[in-house]
Parts: C-alpha cells; structure tokens; sequence
C-alpha cells in the first residue's frame, strides 16, 4: 500500500502518527540494545537505493518528488548524487541513490557460540 492510499483510506494524522512511530522504534532499538549491554552491532546508518540507469534515476526521483507532495521533507528521504555516493556507499555504475536515515543493521553475536558455551556448562 503506498503512502497516498494510506492517507486516503486512513488519514494525514494517522499516517504520521505512524510514520513517526516506526521511525522512533529504529532509535529505540539501538537505545535498550545497548543500555541493556547486548553486543548486537547495532549500526542506525540509513539505507540507500541505488539507481544504475536513467530509468531507475527517473524513478527514484518521482518517488521523492511523492514524497514531497505528501509533506515527507528532505531530512527523511533524500537524492544522492553520484559525486557524493562516497560519502554513503558506492554501488558499481551507480548513477546516484535514493537516502532515507530511517534504518538501521543489527547483527546478533552467532547463537552457536552461545549453544557451544552452552553446553559445556550444562556438561560440568
């Protein structure tokens, strides 16, 4: 369901209050991962879509531009220029990318680690 039928169906107060919800729930899991003292490599970097031809270009900025039209501004969905790709991430023939700061990686330690030490302690 895209953004606009969202508002459609649901309304421009509900579709922020949700928007704003998923948005601060990238924080906060960053936030009780680590005040909680679990190593989950948290990183909250973004996530870029890359365009490597003009069509993909065209599409990325009509998807911006919907963006735009339904009060979604810069500091949540951004185009990335090719000359500044390296200061994001670099994708082989890319043409520039679409940046939302709305994301983020978390990769848990390996569990077998875990089931390893695990079962030495059950052992003794």
């Amino acid at each position: 369901m895209s953004n606009a039928s969202v508002i459609r169906r649901y309304g421009r107060e509900s579709f922020e209050h949700q928007r704003h919800v998923l948005q601060d729930a990238v924080v906060e899991l960053g936030s009780s991962t680590r005040d909680d003292g679990i190593d989950a490599r948290y990183e909250h970097g973004g996530t870029m879509t890359f365009a490597r031809s003009e069509l993909q270009v065209t599409r990325l900025h009509e998807e911006i531009a919907s963006a735009r039209d339904i009060g979604i501004g810069p500091d949540d969905l951004s185009w990335v220029d090719e000359t500044d790709l390296d200061g994001h991430g670099r994708v082989a023939g890319a043409r520039g990318a679409m940046f939302s700061p709305h994301c983020a990686a978390s990769i848990p330690p390996d569990s077998s680690a875990a089931s390893v030490t695990s079962s030495r302690d059950s052992a003794r």
